[in-house]
């Protein structure tokens, strides 16, 4: 379920610009949720269940990073600066 549930929230929170905390939240609980309903289902002899838990979760993060933008300044200033140094490193 871990793998469902929080690794979204960290490859979002580093990778995403529009991961708040709020669409983390939201993902992370329809993570959980979609792990919940997948076994009482059983629909785990089909797929196992952190593949859709994973799916849903991103999905969920996306979605609703555009609903709650971003409005830190400071944050965005960062993701910024941070996208600038890659792209220095890689040239």
């Amino acid at each position: 379920g871990f793998g469902a549930v929080l690794a979204p929230a960290v490859l979002a929170a580093l990778y995403l610009r529009g991961a708040t905390g709020s669409a983390v939240l939201c993902g992370m609980a329809a993570g959980a949720l979609t792990l919940i309903v997948w076994q009482w289902c059983g629909l785990r002899l089909y797929c196992y269940e952190i593949i859709p838990g994973f799916l849903v979760n991103v999905l969920t993060v996306v979605v609703c990073g555009r609903c709650f933008p971003l409005r830190s300044e400071a944050v965005a200033r960062q993701f910024r600066q941070m996208e600038e140094a890659l792209h220095e490193s890689g040239r």
